[in-house]
């Protein structure tokens, strides 16, 4: 992982489905473990609907990849 602030890792990286793809795998990581991250869970709740409603730069299916253990 990139240490620095979220700017700088979107301006290294800032291809959207790989973002979502991580943001995905520590979500479902996070509930694995029992995490408490309800800002994290509720952003992304709302990040992932609007990803099923409208997809992403006009695709409209996502379909991510299994998170690496």
């Amino acid at each position: 992982m990139y240490k620095g602030d979220f700017s700088t890792i979107m301006t290294l990286h800032n291809d959207v489905k790989d973002i979502v793809y991580g943001c995905r795998c520590v979500y479902d990581e996070g509930k694995k473990q029992g995490l408490e991250l309800p800002l994290f869970y509720g952003n992304m709740d709302r990040v992932f609907a609007s990803i099923a409603r409208e997809g992403i730069n006009g695709e409209l299916e996502f379909t991510g990849g299994i998170c690496m253990k």
